[in-house]
Order: C-alpha cells, then structure tokens, then sequence
C-alpha cells in the first residue's frame, strides 16, 4: 500500500509546497488538520521521519519524533505504529 493511502487512513493528506520552484520529490510533509505535520524523506533505502506539533499554527523548537531512521521495508509497519499514538494527540 502506497504511504500516501496508508497516511490518509488516518486522517493525513499532504501539504503542498509553498514554493513549487522548491519543491523536493524526496521529502512529503503530510498534516492532519489538528496541528501535527509528518515528514517523510527518503535518502536511498531509508526514510527520515520527523513528526512535528504546532501550537496555533506556529512550530515550537522541539519535535515530537526527531529524525527517525526508517528502512524503506520496514516504512508501512512503522507507519501503522506510529499512527495510533498519534491519532486525538493535542498540539503540544
């Protein structure tokens, strides 16, 4: 299942560029509305991670989950994990 269907199981669905000249197709940034983006990079085989709150649309100095290390295999059941903790958490 593509990471785009298994995210908007969930309630995500992606954010788009501000700025298409910048765009980099190796790094999808997906929100759930409620003030949590989740970004998504992949570097070769693996994807970095980064699950990051806002507080009245303005991102604090800290994320909730920090340049998590994910092998390419291993992403959907990361995923699956990962979005349960996730689902009704309060922006921080």
């Amino acid at each position: 299942m593509k990471l785009s269907d298994r995210l908007a199981r969930h309630g995500f669905e992606p954010v788009a560029s501000p700025d298409p000249q910048r765009n980099n197709p190796k790094l999808k940034v997906y929100t759930n509305g409620g003030g949590l983006y989740v970004g998504f990079q992949k570097i070769g085989n693996v994807f970095r991670v980064d699950v990051l709150p806002t507080y009245m649309g303005i991102l604090p100095g800290e994320k909730a989950l920090d340049n998590q290390i994910v092998p390419k295999e291993q992403l959907g059941e990361f995923v699956e994990s990962l979005m349960p903790q996730l689902a009704g958490q309060e922006p921080l």
